[in-house]
């Protein structure tokens, strides 16, 4: 099994993102990467409020990290800070990187 410094960053068992494509990456994707031990996202900005809502507990978010509703209102989420690259920009500061093909 692949373990990265992605799955000790996050606490996931696989190295697998979904990327959060609004509009494309639904809750239900999410879900299912999260359920097999990857790390689910969801793009938000331009959805309706209820993609912010936590299926384990019923408390909906706002953009901010903060929940508003249930029973987590008024707790945040710790933010978390990320980067885009495209493999060609990675593995040009990275030679040593290789694509798995498990």
């Amino acid at each position: 099994m692949l373990h990265t410094r992605i799955c000790e960053l996050f606490e996931i068992e696989h190295p697998v993102v979904s990327a959060p494509m609004a509009g494309v990456a639904t809750d239900e994707l999410a879900a299912a990467v999260s359920d097999a031990g990857g790390l689910g996202l969801i793009g938000a900005g331009a959805g309706s409020p209820d993609w912010l809502r936590d299926r384990g507990t019923n408390s909906l978010w706002d953009l901010s990290g903060k929940a508003v509703e249930g029973p987590l209102a008024g707790t945040s989420l710790t933010y978390v800070s990320s980067f885009i690259s495209e493999w060609y920009g990675w593995s040009a500061y990275h030679p040593e990187a290789t694509i798995y093909e498990g």
